[in-house]
């Protein structure tokens, strides 16, 4: 049997919630544009960061490890990288859009689905240095938005969207 705890004032319309340390976990908010910090063992907000951009719209969050959160954004703002011990912005990486999947690979980078320079591509990033580098992308991954990627225990990358078509890169 599951007890239920209610968290007050959590968000307005929370669409994102990630567990990042023993006892924390993050919450982002379409609604009213935020990223809420909170510990799960006394029910307390730890921080608010409110939006970084007047049209904030996140999509997804992931662990890059253990002191690095990516929150990914829909509109320009792009991908959006912070510290998860001192709760600080440390990068924002613009010029992405539409960011519908982030993933980490099997070999520690991370697959990223976007529109850039009107171009829907498939982008392989590095996390170094408090930032992430292109080491690889795929370029008209497709006619419109692509809503998920995963890579195959092979390296493959296998992609799915809205132009209805599942596709596999090797």
């Amino acid at each position: 049997m599951y007890q239920i705890c209610y968290f007050q004032n959590i968000q307005n319309y929370c669409i994102g919630i990630l567990k990042i340390k023993e006892n924390e976990f993050v919450t982002v908010s379409n609604g009213d544009n935020t990223i809420k910090f909170w510990n799960y063992t006394n029910y307390s907000l730890i921080k608010e960061i409110k939006g970084i951009h007047p049209d904030f719209t996140y999509h997804q969050t992931c662990l890059i490890n253990e002191n690095i959160l990516c929150v990914c954004n829909y509109d320009e703002s792009g991908l959006i990288l912070f510290n998860i011990n001192s709760r600080e912005l440390i990068k924002k990486i613009t010029g992405l859009q539409n960011i519908y999947a982030f993933i980490e690979c099997m070999d520690g980078n991370f697959l990223c689905a976007a529109k850039e320079k009107n171009d829907f591509k498939i982008i392989k990033f590095k996390y170094e240095n408090n930032d992430l580098k292109k080491i690889s992308e795929i370029n008209q991954a497709s006619t419109n938005l692509i809503y998920d990627v995963i890579e195959l225990y092979d390296g493959s990358i296998v992609s799915c969207g809205y132009d209805n078509l599942i596709k596999i890169w090797s």
